[in-house]
């Protein structure tokens, strides 16, 4: 995972980190690890990096 978000999940408290981005952090560390896969398995052959970490992508798509 980003630092950064490993950071502000240690940081945070279970209550907090909900109203933050509506969810646990439990179920954001899965689904990170579930879209880590597809985006690997997506871009396996070819296709540009993001510029994005797969966890700020989805940060963006909670906060949004």
């Amino acid at each position: 995972m980003d630092k950064e978000f490993d950071e502000v999940m240690k940081k945070i408290g279970d209550v907090p980190f909900r109203g933050l981005y509506g969810d646990t952090k439990t179920t954001m560390k899965v689904m990170i690890g579930i879209l880590r896969e597809a985006y690997a398995a997506k871009h396996r052959r070819r296709g540009r990096r993001a510029k994005l970490d797969v966890a700020d992508m989805l940060l963006l798509a909670c906060i949004l």
